[in-house]
């Protein structure tokens, strides 16, 4: 029996891009450490539209912009960012244009290759042809597993998956922060994350980044928790938000915890 084939090709979708933008700049609206930065988002035509007043702000925008098109299974490889890439200066505002872009380039081939060996059939083989990528076996059923994979957004989750492994493995740490089981991690807090870390069995995930902002370097926290009201916690000290997501912000200490904050390492007295 001849083998049968498909590629693998990267085609934008344009309405989970739009929507993805759409939730991205709702987003930004209600969260604590955007409060009157100036950021927003839209999608003109082929290009991403980010502004906010800071470099730093404006990153984050990606950030989340980045978070919604993986929920919308839109692939950050649509992205089409150079190296060294950082947003403009114009006038006041930082500026970021990015781009759409359609084909798979050869390190994410060689991505989904990985993905596709460790968690597809084994009897399907790949190779990579230009921007787009050939999968052949000698079974049918074999093919359409790697299409479901693809279609259902498995590629995209497991790979989102790791990177939220690797990032708790390396920059997070556990703590008993106003009472409850908590992991600390620095690093800029989405729903994904916030899920993934409760899923650990913390009652709370304690998200932070440092910027500037204003002269001085602000700590940004956001709290998730499905056990916890987090709104409680972010208003005393001086945050907002709704039972499970909130936040605050305070001038940087030399520990990650706002000033007041009843916080004890696990294990001590």
């Amino acid at each position: 029996m001849a083998d049968s084939t498909f590629d693998i090709v990267s085609k934008v979708d344009k309405m989970e891009a739009d929507n993805a933008v759409n939730q991205a700049q709702k987003e930004i609206a209600t969260r604590y450490d955007f409060k009157g930065v100036g950021a927003s988002v839209e999608l003109t035509g082929e290009v991403i539209k980010m502004e906010a007043n800071s470099e730093d702000r404006c990153k984050a925008v990606l950030d989340v912009v980045q978070t919604w098109l993986v929920k919308r299974g839109v692939s950050l490889k649509h992205l089409d960012l150079p190296d060294g890439w950082a947003p403009r200066l114009s006038g006041k505002e930082y500026k970021l244009d990015v781009p759409l872009k359609e084909g798979i380039n050869q390190e994410n081939a060689k991505k989904i290759n990985k993905i596709i060996r460790d968690e597809g059939p084994r009897g399907v083989k790949t190779q990579i042809q230009g921007d787009a990528i050939r999968a052949t076996s000698k079974s049918r059923d074999d093919l359409q597993a790697v299409q479901a994979l693809i279609t259902q957004g498995t590629l995209l989750l497991a790979a989102r998956l790791r990177e939220m492994r690797r990032a708790v493995n390396r920059y997070g740490y556990p703590v008993t922060f106003e009472g409850h089981h908590t992991l600390v991690i620095n690093r800029r807090g989405d729903g994904d994350l916030g899920q993934h870390i409760r899923d650990l069995g913390y009652e709370i995930a304690y998200c932070y980044i440092e910027a500037p902002q204003n002269g001085h370097v602000t700590t940004f926290v956001t709290l998730y928790s499905d056990q916890v009201d987090v709104a409680q916690i972010a208003e005393k000290f001086g945050g907002g938000g709704h039972r499970g997501a909130a936040g605050f912000s305070f001038e940087r200490t030399s520990a990650p915890f706002p000033p007041g904050a009843q916080v004890s390492q696990v294990g001590s007295q």
